[in-house]
């Protein structure tokens, strides 16, 4: 397992590393903790992949409104790291992927933006970005390579502030 190299900001820098194969140039994440406002007023947890630097809601051009992350209590989804890891809680994610940004109004299931998430050994991948009300959009946007053993270490540590 690859080392995390942890930044004062509690985000985690992951390594590029070489293979026989071929070099993997691998990105950074964080998973980002906010609090939030529910349509009802009510203070809510939200998670947010930050990925080289850039909240995912800043690379996504959209034409209904703004994303943000997740809202734990809102979403039902099940262990936290069960859903980074591409395996969903079907009571919440659509086949399609696993959601990782919702709309900015933090409604349940609202504008829900999906990912599919291979796990591999040496290497997770994002693709296929996907937007549930407009699966044609085309956002450009990824794929994203992260060496695992760092994945995994920022999983632990969201876990670890969220208490899941």
């Amino acid at each position: 397992m690859l080392p995390a190299h942890p930044l004062a900001d509690g985000s985690l820098v992951m390594q590029t590393f070489a293979s026989s194969a071929r070099t993997i140039t691998t990105s950074t994440i964080e998973l980002s903790v906010e609090r939030g406002v529910d349509p009802a007023g009510d203070s809510r947890l939200r998670i947010e992949p930050v990925i080289d630097g850039v909240r995912l809601s800043e690379r996504f051009d959209t034409g209904h409104g703004g994303f943000a992350g997740i809202v734990p209590a809102n979403s039902r989804f099940g262990p936290i790291r069960d859903h980074y890891l591409g395996q969903p809680d079907h009571r919440r994610d659509r086949p399609q992927g696993v959601a990782v940004l919702d709309c900015d109004c933090a409604a349940i299931g609202c504008w829900p933006v999906l990912v599919q998430i291979d796990v591999g050994p040496r290497v997770i991948r994002w693709h296929d970005f996907t937007e549930i009300y407009r699966p044609t959009a085309d956002h450009r946007l990824g794929p994203f390579e992260f060496a695992t053993g760092p994945y995994l270490a920022a999983i632990d540590a969201l876990r670890w502030r969220v208490g899941r």
